[in-house]
């Protein structure tokens, strides 16, 4: 028997991978009771020492039909013969063209006439397989330039459906909300900033601008350094580059402490 050690250890991975031929191990059972081979062709699980054994006999009991050399070929007027070994594409000798090469005349006639072949002829992008895939256990529609299963493929998109997890935004869209935390950095400005809902904007990468009533660190600084008693009108604040100015006038709520340059009391803001 041959040896093939890319043989897959399944059938499922051998009809993934496009394999005829898969090796069962003995601990799965069903071994060939013959001679205990472990090779057995992916499509009809048949063994493959059984088939060759099998057919080789019919084939000598039946040379008119099987030719077993090139004399015997040529007065059949057939272009193969049949060397006794068992094909590795299908369940049946090895079919040697009298032109040469090692290719199965058998495979090259059942390939050129298979559901795929035919509807990559046709112009098809997709054809039906006779098999059931190994995968997802379908026998649905295949893609004509890759084999792409559509059960495979409906089949992942639904576990991947079935396994979303709902994100930080579309957590706070359903919730109404404007802006967002991301679980993972931002991939530009590397901070997990806030992002808006509507187009993914980030805080980190488009800081909001700042309005005019704010406390610079400056204008801080000038605050915790004066007395309570201390005055300074707009323009000089404006000309110390400071935010906030001092004028010792009340407020609409009797405070008589700092306003922002637009005139708001800092202390009705609640910011000191």
């Amino acid at each position: 028997m041959y040896k093939n050690k890319e043989q897959p250890a399944t059938r499922a991975l051998a009809q993934l991978e496009g394999q005829a031929v898969y090796l069962r191990p003995p601990e799965l059972g069903r071994r060939c009771k013959r001679d205990g081979c472990e090779h057995f062709y992916t499509e009809t699980q048949e063994c493959v020492a059984c088939v060759c054994f099998d057919l080789w006999e019919y084939a000598k009991a039946n040379r008119a039909q099987f030719p077993l050399s090139v004399e015997s070929a040529q007065a059949l007027g057939l272009d193969y013969t049949l060397n006794g070994r068992p094909c590795l594409r299908g369940p049946h000798l090895l079919a040697t063209p009298l032109s040469g090469g090692t290719k199965c005349a058998t495979c090259t006639d059942v390939r050129a006439n298979s559901p795929r072949q035919t509807a990559k002829r046709a112009g098809h992008m997709k054809y039906m397989p006779e098999v059931e895939c190994g995968e997802c256990e379908t026998t649905s529609l295949k893609r004509v330039d890759n084999g792409e299963c559509g059960g495979c493929v409906a089949k992942a998109k639904t576990a991947r459906h079935a396994a979303r997890i709902v994100s930080p935004r579309i957590k706070a869209k359903q919730a109404g909300e404007t802006w967002y935390t991301p679980d993972e950095p931002c991939g530009w400005c590397d901070t997990r900033s806030l992002k808006r809902v509507n187009n993914g904007q980030c805080q980190g990468c488009n800081p909001p601008k700042r309005g005019h009533d704010h406390i610079s660190d400056n204008t801080r600084t000038v605050m915790d350094a004066m007395g309570p008693d201390y005055v300074v009108d707009r323009e000089t604040a404006q000309h110390m580059q400071l935010t906030a100015y001092r004028d010792g006038k009340y407020c609409s709520e009797g405070h008589t402490g700092w306003k922002y340059l637009s005139g708001t009391c800092v202390t009705c803001g609640g910011n000191k």
